[in-house]
């Protein structure tokens, strides 16, 4: 470990400039656990919306569900009083008869108690009581309308004495929700024949007031055996099916999860919905929510992390540059001036201010500097002296060797020995003046 950390620091690190080490180190210092918190609280804020949407959506679906069952038991208990009323049961028992007065005022009685019972309201659409082989009692409905309407109550399964409900659309292409319900006579229990109630889809628009989950959501009814929206919330959704969708709830409900799921759309988009069933029927509510849009809240808090990041780089760039100049600079000043001593310029002298490390560095040069300087200055007037001392012994001994005093002969040490003393004198002054750079 130790020899990695030596590598490390001792080796590799040092073959880059200092400012350079300390810019990357304030930035890796100031961005990586920056760059992780943003990391990990995008990704928490993402799962946190979608638990979020996922608690209320369920919630809010079951509501609705439960507000769409109300209003189809309002509907239906006041179908159930109009089929078991005595007006109704004589009308149904008077169309049967095989006398035509009776039969006749049966007829007109039933179209009287449709009327009464629903014609005053405009989200009906359709009031028909059909006979036992379903077809509509009113002749002056259209054959087209009344075929229609015939196959319709023939494709309906056994209600076992429940108002079955379903889509119907008729070849103008109006759609309505219907309600068919088997009549029977309360003398013996026998199919008296059906009673049709088609209404606008816009009737059950009341129960998503007030729903609105936000995130771009929408709350729609579908028939859950091919996804056909049933009722929406907003008209401008369509009637397109959500079969991707079905397939998603139908996959969920065999693993017997929760009613949660996530799946694409045609569009293939992501989506995110909640789902109820409405009892006794084979539709369900579902919140369908966009994951993009979803997201675009957790999306705000990202660029907020960046725009954060961002900034924080460039303070962090700007202080490291700073605080690597500050140590830098004077670095390479202080080298310089080491590097001009070289040539013998010991008067040169480091600026410096502050009280870190490299002002004592530079103060502590500056001293050495002086002292080296006065001590050269002192060896050069300590040779100046000598030579001059040697300069005169050198005149001496020329005066005393110029002639023996025996003889009155030059003699040969004369002519030797000045060569010789220049030769010690010269030597002793380039000693001197080399001390001081073998010092440095």
């Amino acid at each position: 470990m130790r020899k990695m950390l030596d590598l490390l620091s001792l080796k590799l690190l040092r073959r880059i400039e200092i400012r350079y080490r300390l810019i990357n180190s304030f930035l890796l210092v100031s961005m990586l656990p920056l760059v992780i918190a943003g990391i990990v609280a995008y990704r928490e804020s993402s799962s946190a919306s979608q638990e979020k949407v996922r608690i209320f959506a369920a919630e809010l679906v079951k509501q609705v569900a439960q507000n769409m069952l109300q209003q189809i038991e309002k509907i239906e208990s006041s179908s159930e009083e109009l089929a078991m009323s005595e007006r109704m049961q004589n009308a149904l028992a008077g169309y049967y008869s095989k006398n035509p007065a009776e039969r006749a005022a049966g007829h007109g009685e039933i179209i009287r108690l449709l009327l009464e019972n629903y014609g005053s309201f405009e989200y009906v659409n359709q009031k028909y009581v059909l006979d036992r082989r379903h077809r509509i009692m009113d002749p002056q409905v259209f054959a087209q309308l009344g075929d229609g309407v015939a196959r319709f109550a023939e494709d309906a399964p056994d209600m076992k004495g429940r108002p079955y409900w379903d889509v119907y659309s008729t070849a103008a292409g109006q759609n309505s929700v219907v309600m068919l319900r088997d009549i029977l006579f309360k003398s013996n229990n026998r199919v008296a024949g059906t009673l049709f109630v088609g209404l606008r889809p816009l009737h059950f628009s009341r129960i998503f007031e007030s729903v609105n989950l936000g995130y771009g959501s929408r709350m729609l009814v579908i028939d859950a055996r091919d996804g056909h929206v049933i009722v929406s919330a907003n008209a401008a959704d369509g009637n397109a099916p959500e079969s991707g969708l079905v397939v998603a709830v139908a996959r969920n409900v065999a693993e017997g999860r929760d009613n949660f799921v996530s799946y694409r759309d045609g569009d293939n988009k992501q989506q995110l919905a909640a789902f109820a069933p409405v009892p006794h029927t084979n539709w369900m509510v579902v919140n369908i929510t966009p994951l993009n849009a979803l997201n675009t809240e957790v999306r705000s808090i990202r660029n907020k992390i960046i725009a954060i990041g961002v900034l924080c780089f460039i303070l962090a760039l700007v202080l490291s540059f700073i605080i690597a100049r500050s140590i830098s600079l004077p670095l390479k000043q202080l080298v310089g001036v080491m590097k001009a001593t070289r040539t013998g310029n010991y008067l040169i002298r480091m600026d410096y201010e502050g009280r870190d490390e490299i002002a004592v560095l530079s103060q502590r040069f500056n001293e050495m500097a002086s002292k080296v300087h006065q001590h050269n200055e002192r060896l050069e007037e300590l040779v100046a002296e000598r030579t001059r001392e040697l300069e005169q012994a050198n005149h001496q001994l020329e005066a005393l060797s110029a002639t023996d005093s025996l003889t009155g002969i030059a003699s040969e040490w004369s002519v030797q020995f000045p060569g010789y003393l220049a030769g010690a004198v010269e030597a002793a002054r380039t000693g001197v003046q080399a001390l001081p750079q073998e010092i440095f």
